[in-house]
């Protein structure tokens, strides 16, 4: 956003009516840098306050937004007054301000920016931000932003070793697809190893961990066959039910989704699911070619559709949509299916 068409003019203010900014949980979506705050109050007392802080009105306070570390290092020479700029802005606005203000002094941590994207995603509609001008803004590709807001998935210690740069954020993706249990083993993993696991070394052992595809097809087809109850009926929503007790979510998913791709040719399938096996293939960077032993599922088409239709009712487009940061109709995944062909 453009903080230069919210400002007013430059006014002093007693530096113990300033507070840092906090947001409603009381955290700081940035880190200090304390060889910046030094520098900044050598500079200061050499040439003065040369560019002022932007806060805003805040219970009778002032919270500031841009110039967090003139601030501390102000403090450290014990100013009395401050210059300072005071704008009116929403809650959301000063949380941008802050964000932005701060992004190109020190990009954050993975999970930080993960916790800034998904603020903002869930803003997008009220400031009509696309995902493109959200990452351009960060300056980061889409896929770039799209694999950090799947951090929203990992565990506490795999974030950790993530922002440590232990484990490689090209691995993000696939670590979702783990079960919190199995993403704890890794991280413990990762700690007694106390080096980076490569993100051609995290793939193994992610593999080790969710097994191959071809074994959850053979059990989706075995569950199928079971939940069957008369007269060509069958309890689909039974059959998912069991099949998520063996395999995660995703594992289940991407079997289905791999089938329909493979047999987009089959007419018994819907244009809907085939839309959606091809967006969740698409956004959760699943890569065909390496695929191209997977016989897929063997269940007869037309019932595969109809558990297809339940699994993206428990879990698939679930799936897309936190991914992309976006709400997608089911009428545009089959808009967009359609145009790629």
């Amino acid at each position: 956003m453009d903080i230069d068409t919210d400002l007013n003019e430059i006014t002093e203010i007693a530096m113990h009516k300033l507070d840092m900014y906090t947001d409603e949980d009381g955290n700081q979506p940035f880190d200090i840098d304390e060889e910046k705050v030094e520098a900044l109050s050598e500079s200061i007392k050499e040439n003065g306050q040369l560019e002022p802080i932007i806060v805003r009105k805040k219970d009778g306070r002032y919270q500031i937004l841009s110039g967090h570390h003139r601030y501390l290092a102000m403090r450290s020479m014990l100013a009395k007054y401050a210059l300072a700029t005071v704008v009116d802005v929403s809650d959301l606005k000063a949380y941008m301000i802050v964000c932005e203000s701060n992004i190109h002094h020190a990009a954050p941590p993975p999970s930080k920016l993960c916790k800034i994207f998904l603020r903002y995603r869930a803003a997008g509609k009220e400031e009509k931000l696309t995902a493109g001008q959200l990452a351009k803004m960060f300056g980061i590709s889409r896929e770039q932003m799209y694999r950090i807001i799947a951090m929203e998935h990992l565990t506490e210690p795999t974030k950790e070793l993530i922002d440590a740069g232990l484990i490689s954020t090209n691995s993000i993706k696939q670590l979702r697809t783990l079960t919190p249990d199995q993403q704890d083993t890794l991280a413990d993993y990762v700690y007694n190893e106390d080096k980076k696991l490569t993100k051609g070394k995290c793939d193994k052992v992610i593999d080790l961990f969710i097994g191959k595809p071809d074994a959850t097809a053979e059990d989706i087809d075995d569950l199928i066959s079971k939940s069957y109850i008369s007269n060509f009926n069958y309890d689909l929503d039974e059959a998912f039910n069991k099949i998520i007790e063996k395999h995660t979510e995703f594992e289940v998913a991407q079997a289905v989704a791999l089938t329909i791709n493979a047999k987009s040719w089959d007419g018994r399938f819907s244009q809907l699911n085939k839309a959606w096996a091809d967006n969740f293939i698409t956004f959760n960077g699943i890569k065909t070619e390496e695929y191209d032993r997977f016989y897929g599922c063997n269940t007869h088409s037309a019932l595969l559709d109809g558990f297809t239709d339940v699994v993206r009712k428990n879990i698939a487009n679930r799936s897309i949509n936190e991914l992309r940061g976006e709400s997608i109709a089911e009428e545009q995944l089959v808009a967009q299916s359609a145009g790629r062909k």
